[in-house]
């Protein structure tokens, strides 16, 4: 009997698990299935992302960092119906780009909420309460979240330079983020802390960055001096002249000499969403051609690695070996 009571019990809780998954939420305990879960995930059945909160171990292994963070959001917000979230929690919710390994200081793990009674700075069980100003709420994700030029203006004052130019970019390629009212935030910000980064961001953000490496590359040139290049250049193809090449990234030296610069990484190398139904032999062959032909029209080819980016000194020398210009050297 005590061993068919159990039976029910974890069939109770399989429903609650998966009806929770469904809704994108985790599980909040309560007093009755508590010790049950705990016993679970003493054997390794579930997690507990955050105190009170769990999930099924194979659920949240299949997750990315986004889809996590989301998760305990929507959890939160049973329990904070009437708190609007804010800052990154806001810019995961509308899918906009950012590092999210932590490289330039974002926490990615913490739940941001704008709500009554919170003390800014104030943070415990991996929630964290801001005092920002409201400009009405809009939905994303199940989430009642800060406008998009909400969102990118608390970004660009408070996160690193590349993460907020790549929220920027993000929300001007989704069409998401008008950048009128994104100034109007800017010019009535008057000294508020992190307000010069929120100019930097507006002054650079430009959409056609295809993604947040791109940006994230553009943010680090510009940080280091180097001229800021140009976006999606597009070059006459010799053999299919109906589909001309681009390069994501342009230089132009003072001579008029060009680099095109290339963020390399293994997805296009590895990701079916990259490849085309291609395998690797052929992307990398389709990529020895395209960059022969670009080199017949005069163009060098800089390829950057992500380590890359996180050392200043090994990207100073990369731009440097290619004779990248900067700032300084043509007067800007």
């Amino acid at each position: 009997m005590a061993q068919r009571l159990r039976q029910v019990k974890d069939n109770q809780i399989d429903e609650l698990l998966a009806e929770q998954a469904h809704l994108g939420k985790c599980l909040r305990s309560n007093p009755s299935i508590l010790h049950a879960l705990l016993t679970r995930r003493r054997k390794g059945v579930v997690v507990s992302p955050k105190n009170g909160m769990f999930a099924s171990r194979d659920l949240w292994g299949s997750l990315d960092v986004r889809q996590r963070h989301l998760f305990v959001a929507r959890t939160i917000a049973d329990r904070c119906p009437d708190d609007l979230f804010c800052y990154v929690t806001a810019a995961f919710a509308y899918g906009l780009d950012f590092t999210i390994t932590g490289a330039f200081g974002t926490d990615v793990k913490t739940v941001c909420i704008s709500g009554k009674g919170g003390a800014n700075g104030c943070s415990s069980a991996g929630l964290r309460r801001f005092k920002l100003e409201a400009d009405g709420a809009w939905t994303a994700e199940g989430l009642r979240v800060s406008s998009p030029e909400k969102t990118v203006f608390d970004c660009a004052r408070g996160l690193a330079f590349p993460d907020g130019l790549a929220i920027a970019d993000s929300a001007l390629r989704l069409g998401l983020l008008d950048p009128d009212s994104l100034r109007r935030l800017i010019d009535s910000g008057g000294n508020r802390k992190g307000i010069g980064k929120a100019r930097d961001v507006f002054e650079h953000m430009n959409g056609l960055a295809e993604n947040g490496g791109e940006s994230v590359l553009r943010a680090r040139m510009i940080e280091l001096g180097y001229v800021e290049p140009k976006l999606q250049v597009t070059f006459d193809n010799p053999l299919e002249p109906t589909k001309p090449y681009r390069v994501d990234l342009l230089s132009i030296r003072s001579d008029g000499t060009m680099v095109a610069i290339e963020l390399d990484g293994r997805r296009k190398y590895t990701d079916a969403e990259f490849m085309n139904g291609k395998d690797t032999i052929e992307v990398l062959l389709d990529e020895r051609q395209r960059e022969a032909a670009l080199s017949s029209l005069g163009l060098e080819i800089m390829r950057i690695r992500w380590p890359d980016l996180l050392d200043s000194a090994k990207l100073s020398s990369i731009m440097n070996a290619y004779r990248i210009p900067t700032a300084r050297q043509l007067g800007h």
